[in-house]
């Protein structure tokens, strides 16, 4: 079975402070052919290591959407533009450039999340494949004065790991300094509720234009990177912030994750870490669904205690 879209996918979380010199729509990857003896080494050598084949690279994109459809919550513009631009991407015989995705909005939302799952259903060994390559810019990528440095060594990085498989991952996370593309994402959802639009009616063309001008013109991100000229964004994605009752399946979740049936109680406990705003209306999760793993291991450790103590 041949690979289609055999070009790879670029997932920008929020805003890129350190751009590669983006000329990737011109990172054709170069795969010399192999002759008869090579191949045959090769078939070999990937029965015991992680090889760039079908065998250990999918495109089952049905099963991601199955996958969002029961552990994404709120997200219903980003998921549909996720699931249909990949689609788009790993079923076309010879895709014109690699696949770039933009994802904006506030944290815990999941922007991260959703490139993991990516990953685990792309990668036979998911987010822990070779061929998976994940930057994290505060960390990555933490001095501006060294910004050429980082240019040239991720456009390296990036030549080689598409020269070993074309078929890589890449994803830049947590490399915006500057939340106000988050907030133009909240005041514009808070603007459309006020309109009387709801929720589950709103459209990618509600957000895209916003955090595309925002994305550029804001200094850090993409401002005056090459990125920009080079057009390479295809996917401008975002993330709104989430409301009470996302809340709630995400501490459902994250409960039953560890083998507990939660009660009202327990739910409402976990509900009282969580701030909402912006005021007036206080509607939106200010930190989404961040951290609440490490709240609700807190409340079953304490139910537990209270359990045998009595």
């Amino acid at each position: 079975m041949n690979f289609a879209g055999t070009l790879p996918v670029f997932i920008v979380i929020n805003l890129l402070t350190v751009c590669v010199k983006c000329e990737f729509s011109a990172m054709s990857v170069l795969s010399s052919g192999f002759n008869k003896v090579s191949k045959i080494i090769q078939s070999v050598e990937c029965n015991f290591v992680e090889c760039c084949t079908t065998e250990y690279i999918s495109s089952d994109i049905d099963k991601l959407d199955d996958i969002l459809n029961k552990e994404l919550f709120g997200q219903e513009i980003a998921h549909r533009v996720i699931i249909n631009a990949l689609y788009g991407h790993l079923t076309s015989s010879n895709p014109p450039k690699a696949l770039t995705m933009s994802f904006h909005g506030p944290p815990g939302t999941g922007k991260t999340y959703i490139s993991q799952l990516i990953a685990k259903v792309l990668y036979k060994n998911g987010d822990q494949s070779k061929f998976y390559h994940f930057f994290n810019g505060r960390n990555d990528f933490p001095l501006q004065e060294k910004v050429n440095e980082y240019k040239e060594e991720l456009y390296t990085i990036i030549i080689n790991s598409l020269q070993k498989c074309e078929r890589s991952m890449f994803v830049f996370d947590e490399v915006d300094k500057m939340p106000e593309g988050s907030s133009r994402i909240t005041q514009r959802l808070l603007t459309l509720w006020g309109e009387g639009k709801q929720r589950r009616t709103t459209k990618l063309q509600d957000f895209e234009n916003l955090i595309s001008i925002g994305a550029f013109n804001e200094k850090g991100g993409f401002y005056h990177s090459d990125t920009i000229d080079s057009s390479v964004i295809d996917h401008y994605v975002p993330f709104l912030p989430l409301e009470e009752v996302h809340v709630k399946k995400c501490l459902e979740k994250a409960f039953l994750n560890r083998g507990v049936h939660p009660t009202n109680d327990m739910i409402e406990e976990g509900l009282s870490y969580v701030v909402f705003g912006p005021p007036p209306h206080n509607i939106y999760a200010t930190k989404g669904c961040k951290r609440l793993e490490q709240k609700v291991a807190a409340i079953v450790y304490a139910n537990k205690k209270t359990k045998i103590e009595f």
